[in-house]
């Protein structure tokens, strides 16, 4: 039996967070590194840039330098994801901070009218709705999938005050405008509106309202209570009022439009048609009116009362919004966002500044000029494009090659005469559905040509002789596609077929010579003549048909006398499902291979091999951050060709480390690309510091079933997809259905072995949540609980409170005693961090248990818990585990009600568990069922 190896080639994205740290430097100073004197790390600044969908400049600039911006990209499906609302103190010069959901699409952000007394601002996410009152220092959530309220928000306004509060107004994607009064007041939808655009309040009198939607400019006289469409239906793709004045701009069919009567009646400006004029920015002064269309921007120009094409030095597609200064007619100042991020011209946009710190991009490819080491190009790609480094900055070049935020660019290639024809090839992928595209550039990335498409393009690769045989590889379709002239045309091998696919590809350092090729897929595959024939291995793949795990070839690289390195990795069968690797190696091409031990078994995120000394280097990450194994993203060496291996230690900001590349000519240094782009000088590096904690729980993010016990109760814990603070799942107690309200313990509990460590620390997020009209017990009560040393000195207290409650305890032997982490009830309704001290329980088996208890009168109680965490440390860790989550809410104060009511019997589960000197403590309570059955949880979609 031939082993097969089978591949999904589909994006996966990773909406966990993407920026914890902006470091800034000044990219003057920065030049193309070099051998001498550089540093372990050199931070390579970038590239920096990513979509900014909105721009907003508060409404006192410049003498208030806060501007806030953001974006997001689609990923199919109605689904955005994005990096928060991220501000700017220096007027949009850097962008230090960050706010809001961490994966959220920011699409508008509005400000109050009274920014400079109340600091509030509202914004617009895919996620829902945010707001600020401390000037974007922190954010609160407003609505969510989770909380209800209004989603897929593309525009807001704030407008007048009525009884104390503030009108807010938010458009949707899907149609419709929702209304509040009061930052987190109820919001009211009104529905008879389609998708909006834009919305704003006209400024001298915030009753008159105007959205822009796909069906034309809708008008309210009421502050937002009730519209009129005014024009005819049409798309409608912004508008703006002018802050001093009852005018109005819009853009929709092919034209700017301008309404003097609050847009009661629109006229067009004569002199400018053009497709898909889009945005709109016009300064307080009125001295600017800009719009623009793609790459285009026009400018009014009151003088020939017309508008004029301003010719800029944009180096970047698409602008998306439009922020003149408000006082523009005395500092010429214009701020636009695009798909690169913001820029920034001081002379009525005849230049632009790109501004730094938007976002570090995230590395799909890198490569390098041949002539790097001495000062030649360096490429990355990703999820956002091209990017050169030259002359120490990162500029985009897609311009004719990213077309919109679905696609990205994952693999590039960089002819070996570059400094003679500037020749590129980058392979561009949809991240929503199948489908690439092969692009070619013959100046350096200033303009791109589209020559074929593909369901996927995984890799493009050239002859190093390509400025004579004109040779072009590409991985394509799990098949190896060959060009002889440049990538106009392409050959295929008959090999390729259902039973024989590709997914790796690698040349041969010695191809001038050996014309050969290495291709890994299904099987091992090796071409003598540049791709026209291929044999397959005679002997298996290292992996043996009926292994478990199932492996798949990740990453192939090839030493100077064509060695192979093979990277494989598969996932276990039975819970956790943690991901192993090996490594392999064959003398022979592939003919037969042995593997290397002692290589790490941590996911591979990429492999690279050094051509000068043959040294090999693999990055590692964790592949699965939302469970309870928190893996480094280290940087390992072999210099004696994968028998032993240094670690030497973690990327600087815990960067990961997707690419590595290691360029001709450096033979003591390495270049990593993951969020931005790092140099590494091997010489200089130290041994990574071992991790001095262990994790002692399992299955702490609830990802499958199994570890945790839950009792048969009348209404029991469970796994839920309701809530999640990471992953998919997390565990519920108490109970959240009205109609299922009854008297019930809800518990679940893990026993776990501390070891005799310093350290031991147990941290969680719950989500507590409780009926505002809760029965609470009384402070004496809650006393008289959190003293009880026993389950039934417990539950005999509980019994008479006639009252709800969660609780989290320690249960430890010999005798059972329960020991209190908390006992009250809480309706925060918001992930709360966590953190307990588990040192005086050192040295002993002790049991976790969580639960909720529900009186069955009244008002309901629960808890949601997810990234349950128990480390034992040999000392304390530098910096501790990261736990992400939105800012908590205060812990609300508990009323006390006076009042018992005897209940029924309804005992609380309590499983045996193992003292720490051996034997058995009985079950105090009730009977240990079987445990289920280890079983993964799916996500239905």
């Amino acid at each position: 039996m031939r082993r097969q190896y089978f591949f999904y080639y589909g994006l996966t994205f990773s909406l966990a967070p993407l920026l914890s740290i902006f470091l800034l430097l000044t990219l003057s100073t920065m030049n193309a590194p070099s051998r001498a004197g550089s540093p372990t790390w050199l931070d390579l600044d970038g590239p920096w840039g990513g979509p900014a969908q909105s721009l907003s400049l508060n409404p006192d600039y410049p003498t208030d330098p806060v501007v806030f911006a953001g974006g997001g990209r689609d990923f199919g499906h109605a689904s955005w994801g994005g990096f928060g609302v991220f501000r700017s103190n220096d007027g949009g010069l850097t962008w230090p901070d960050r706010g809001g959901p961490e994966n959220g699409a920011l699409f508008d952000v509005a400000f109050s009218p009274d920014w400079q007394n109340d600091g509030y601002a509202l914004a617009a996410f895919w996620l829902g709705l945010w707001s600020t009152t401390d000037r974007g220092a922190s954010w609160r959530q407003l609505s969510s999938l989770e909380t209800g309220g209004p989603l897929g928000i593309t525009a807001v306004a704030v407008g007048p005050v009525i009884e104390g509060s503030r009108v807010l107004l938010a458009g949707g994607a899907y149609g419709g405008i929702w209304r509040a009064v009061g930052d987190g007041a109820p919001w009211t939808f009104l529905g008879q509106v389609s998708s909006v655009s834009a919305i704003a309040f006209q400024p001298t009198n915030m009753q008159i309202a105007l959205a822009g939607a796909s069906d034309g400019v809708w008008r309210s006289t009421d502050a937002g209570l009730t519209w009129t469409r005014v024009t005819t239906p049409t798309q409608v793709y912004d508008l703006a009022f002018r802050p001093s004045g009852s005018e109005a701009y819009a853009t929709f069919d092919s034209r700017i439009w301008r309404s003097d009567d609050g847009g009661l009646s629109w006229q067009p400006f004569t002199d400018l048609t053009a497709s898909f004029l889009n945005p709109i920015g016009v300064s307080a002064d009125g001295a600017g009116l800009f719009t623009a269309t793609g790459d285009t921007l026009f400018r009014y120009d009151a003088a020939s009362s017309s508008f004029v094409t301003v010719t800029t030095n944009l180096a970047t597609n698409y602008i998306l919004r439009l922020a003149p200064s408000p006082t523009y007619a005395a500092d010429k100042t214009l701020l636009l966002s695009t798909y690169d991020g913001v820029y920034i011209s001081r002379d009525e946009g005849a230049t632009f500044t790109r501004s730094h710190g938007f976002y570090k991009l995230p590395v799909a490819d890198l490569q390098t000029a041949p002539d790097y080491v001495a000062g030649g190009d360096l490429f990355a790609t990703g999820a956002f494009g091209i990017w050169r480094w030259q002359s120490g900055e990162w500029r985009p070049l897609n311009k004719g090659i990213i077309g919109t935020l679905a696609s990205s660019v994952n693999t590039l290639a960089v002819s070996p005469d570059y400094a003679n024809d500037g020749t590129l090839f980058a392979g561009q992928s949809s991240s929503v559905s199948i489908g690439a595209s092969l692009y070619r550039s013959v100046d350096r990335g200033a303009t791109w040509q589209r020559l074929v498409g593909a369901a996927s393009i995984l890799k493009v690769m050239l002859s190093p002789n390509f400025a004579g045989d004109h040779r072009v590889f590409m991985l394509a379709d799990q098949r190896v596609l060959t060009s002889n002239d440049a990538g106009e045309t392409w050959s295929l091998s008959p090999i390729w077929d259902f039973d024989n696919t590709a997914r790796l590809l690698a040349l041969s350092p010695n191809f001038s010579a050996n014309q050969t090729l290495y291709a890994v897929g299904s099987n091992v595959y090796r071409s003598l003549d540049a791709g026209v024939t291929w044999q397959m291995s005679s002997s298996l793949p290292p992996a043996p048909p009926d292994s478990d795990p199932w492996w798949q070839p990740r990453h192939l690289v090839v030493a100077a006398d064509d060695t192979l390195f093979l990277n494989m990795s598969g996932f276990e069968a039975a819970p956790p499902y943690r991901r192993r690797e090996q490594l392999w190696m064959s003398s022979d091409q592939g003919e037969t291979w042995s593997q290397l031990s002692a290589a790490p078994d941590r996911p591979v995120a990429d492999m690279a091999i050094n051509l000068t000394d043959d040294t090999i280097y693999l990055s590692t990450f964790d592949d699965n951050p939302n469970d309870e194994f928190d893996l480094p993203a280290d940087l390992y060496r072999s210099a004696d060709r994968g028998k032993t291996w240094q670690n030497l230690g973690a990327i600087p900001n815990d960067a990961d480390g997707s690419q590595l590349l290691a360029p001709s000519g450096m033979s003591d240094a390495i270049l990593v690309g993951g969020e931005g782009v790092w140099q590494f000088t091997s010489t200089l590096a130290p041994t990574a510091t071992p991790d001095p904690c262990q994790e002692l729980l399992a299955n702490g993010s609830f990802e499958y079933k199994g570890v945790w016990r839950i009792p048969v109760t009348a209404y029991s814990a469970e796994y839920t997809l309701e809530r999640h603070s990471h992953g998919s799942w997390s565990m519920r107690t108490g109970i959240v259905d009205p109609a299922a309200n009854r008297r019930s313990y809800s518990d679940f509990s893990q026993d776990v072995t501390l070891p005799d460590l310093p350290v031991l620390s147990l941290r969680f997020q719950r989500w507590p949540q409780a009926g505002a009209s809760a029965a609470t017990a009384s402070s004496a009560d809650l006393q008289k609980i959190l003293a009880a040393t026993t389950l039934e000195e417990f539950q005999r207290i509980v019994e008479t409170t006639a009252a709800d409650l969660q609780y989290a305890m320690v249960i430890a032997p010999p005798d059972g005693t329960i020991h209190f982490l908390y006992a009250r009830l809480d309706n925060n309704q918001a992930w709360v961090n966590e953190e307990f001290d588990l040192a005086a329980f050192r040295g002993r088996t002790v049991r976790l248990q969580f639960g909720t208890f529900n009186d069955g009168v009244g008002s309901l109680a629960a808890q949601f818990f997810d990234n349950m965490k128990l480390r034992a440390c040999s000392a304390t860790p530098v910096t501790p585990d990261p736990t992400p989550t939105a800012t908590p809410s205060p812990t609300p104060t508990v009323t006390p009600i006076p009042g018992t009511t005897p209940m029924p019997a309804n005992r609380m589960w309590l499983p045996a568990i193992q003292r720490s000197g051996g034997g058995a403590i009985p079950p105090l309570i009730g009977v240990e069922p079987s445990l289920e059955q280890a079983t993964p949880l799916v996500r239905n979609e």
